[in-house]
């Protein structure tokens, strides 16, 4: 019952319903758009931002790639803990210079992420939760350099306001981990890398999604309503306490 007397009080006051609803779809329409004060004067919230992945592989000379999964005793059983250390070498200061030189950026906005930032050593709650502080976006660049054991593969991610910069950062960890290789290049066997295809890139757009539109819009109607209800429904108690007293003071008079 208390609900068809809200109805029926939204209903005798449906011209303070009509602000609220024109409320309401600037506030939904304001969570997908924002206000500039040069034009567009209505632009889309969102960013886009470049991505770049690309995979390079361990090898060894005393092994042709194709023959890698024999059983030998040679530098090619090492390879799988050889891509997990070249991995995170990629995110130490000097290795992680050599990456912004090739990619022309300055290296205090390249940051880069081997696999011991993005998995805790011991699982336990505090520990992940640092990793995740941890590969917090701070820097415009970011590289994230991941290892997989069959193939010894070293998997590159990068990010970065433009394509074409995102992929010169997986470019420059491909050659980085070469001069890593070749810097340690003696007699006998030796480990080389050979890239996996080109750099693939591409344009990644992040914008709100519009179903929190609709609620936005929902929840600012919905709140506009029960104010309605609610001030409208004390003043009309206080005027009908108001009628009883006059009742009640003209029936002794």
């Amino acid at each position: 019952m208390e609900i068809v007397g809200f109805l029926a009080l939204l209903r005798r006051h449906w011209l303070l319903i009509v602000p609220g609803a024109l409320f309401a779809l600037f506030a939904g329409g304001f969570t997908l758009y924002q206000v500039s004060p040069s034009s567009p004067h209505l632009v889309q919230r969102g960013s886009t931002g470049g991505l770049a992945v690309g995979q390079t592989m361990l090898i060894s000379t005393a092994a042709p790639t194709a023959e890698l999964d024999q059983n030998r005793l040679d530098l090619a059983e090492t390879l799988p803990r050889r891509a997990i250390m070249l991995a995170n070498l990629m995110a130490s200061d000097r290795l992680r210079n050599s990456i912004a030189r090739h990619a022309g950026v300055e290296p205090e906005a390249v940051a880069v992420f081997g696999p011991a930032a993005t998995q805790a050593i011991i699982p336990v709650p505090i520990a992940v939760e640092a990793n995740e502080a941890a590969r917090t976006p701070r820097e415009p660049y970011q590289v994230f350099v991941e290892s997989q054991n069959e193939p010894p593969l070293i998997n590159v991610r990068a990010t970065a306001p433009d394509p074409a910069t995102a992929a010169k950062l997986v470019e420059g960890v491909r050659a980085t981990i070469e001069k890593t290789l070749a810097a340690g290049v003696g007699e006998g066997p030796r480990i080389t890398s050979t890239s996996l295809g080109p750099v693939r890139q591409g344009l990644v757009v992040d914008e709100p999604p519009k179903p929190l539109a609709v609620i936005a819009t929902l929840v600012v109607f919905a709140m506009w309503c029960a104010g309605v209800i609610v001030v409208m429904g004390s003043l009309t108690r206080v005027r009908r306490s108001r009628a009883d007293a006059r009742a009640v003071s003209a029936g002794w008079t």
